[in-house]
């Protein structure tokens, strides 16, 4: 499983990673300070903070953290996107990662019940030291952990981020909707934009093919995607797979688009299973074509890979997160590690 029980009373050495451009880590108050007691720095352990400028220097920092060995844990301050810039530099290096959730979604936390804001409870769980071991997903070069997917997620992320980044409207609101902002532009998108459909080729490595016509090609490595949508009911983190659900575009045209959105209902609920326009499979790895042109695909909140066939595969138990004493003797004993069959 991955799961381990390191020494409490042991002195432990961190190192801390911020985002030196983020608003979470310029609005939060005392965060240093507050990381600084919730670690135990005067308790003894050592606490070390960089302050990254941008995504490669926090990779360059998170690598040669890996290499030398000189922590017992690499903890990344920040939203989905900030832990996602740094799984490939600590993949199967066996250095874990806890996080300290301030992000808009938090998805990677909030599905081991480490609440976004809370610092000193983040901290707890990283002194905790108990770990379980995640696959990560590799698309082209780069993993992820969470999920996401070509389609309409690729639409709905990249106008989100666009929209941030020129909007100081749009910043307000985020601040005042939190994790609400991705439902809100997703009904959005469906209503306005003219045209949200694509084709999907899928290949898996066994041979299995899929071809659709459809608004979205999610890939998920956990159930839920953005908390308001369970994309993926039977998905598991550490069983060496990938589920890859296609929505695809069916009825006459004046109707796909409304059918769409109530296939867009169900899985907020994790009920679309099962209908007749969801397809699902599992694969250790695959080819994913779209064949009109240039797909993005978006995962861990950020647009990952922007091409016409991009290929997936899974990096088996890539990744030590640390996660609550709770949630690691929990997966423990349900097996999570249960054998799965790929297409």
């Amino acid at each position: 499983m991955g799961i381990a029980r390191r020494d409490p009373m042991a002195t432990k050495r961190y190192l801390v990673i911020l985002n030196a451009n983020a608003g979470c880590t310029k609005s939060t108050p005392r965060l240093e300070e507050r990381i600084r007691a919730g670690l135990g720095e005067d308790e003894g352990n050592r606490v070390l903070f960089v302050r990254c400028q941008d995504p490669q220097e926090a990779r360059r920092t998170a690598a040669a953290a890996a290499r030398t060995g000189r922590f017992d844990a690499l903890v990344v301050v920040g939203g989905d996107g900030s832990h996602h810039q740094l799984l490939d530099a600590v993949a199967e290096s066996g250095l874990p990662l806890g996080v300290i959730p301030l992000g808009t979604a938090n998805d990677l936390a909030a599905n081991f019940g480490i609440e976004g804001g809370d610092v000193e409870g983040a901290c707890a769980v990283i002194r905790e030291g108990r770990f379980v071991s995640l696959d990560l997903v590799e698309v082209g070069k780069k993993c992820f952990a969470t999920g996401g997917g070509l389609g309409v997620p690729a639409r709905v992320a990249m106008s989100v981020d666009d929209l941030r980044k020129r909007s100081r409207a749009f910043r307000l609101l985020m601040g005042l909707v939190g994790h609400y902002i991705y439902p809100i532009v997703t009904l959005f998108t469906l209503l306005l934009t003219r045209k949200l459909h694509e084709r999907y080729e899928i290949e898996t490595a066994r041979g299995k093919r899929c071809e659709v016509e459809g608004y979205a090609a999610l890939l998920m490595n956990f159930r839920s995607l953005g908390k308001h949508f369970q994309a993926a009911p039977s998905a598991k983190h550490s069983d060496g797979l990938v589920d890859i659900v296609l929505i695809e575009r069916k009825g006459p045209r004046g109707l796909a688009r409304l059918r769409f959105l109530m296939t867009v209902l169900h899985i907020a609920r994790g009920t679309h299973m099962g209908r007749s326009d969801v397809h699902h499979l599992r694969a250790r790895s695959f080819t994913i074509a779209a064949p009109q042109g240039a797909s993005a695909c978006m995962a861990d909140g950020e647009v990952i890979a922007i091409a016409n066939t991009l290929s997936v595969r899974v990096r088996s138990r890539a990744l030590d997160l640390l996660v609550p004493a709770a949630h690691a003797d929990r997966l423990r004993k349900t097996g999570l590690a249960s054998q799965s069959r790929a297409a």
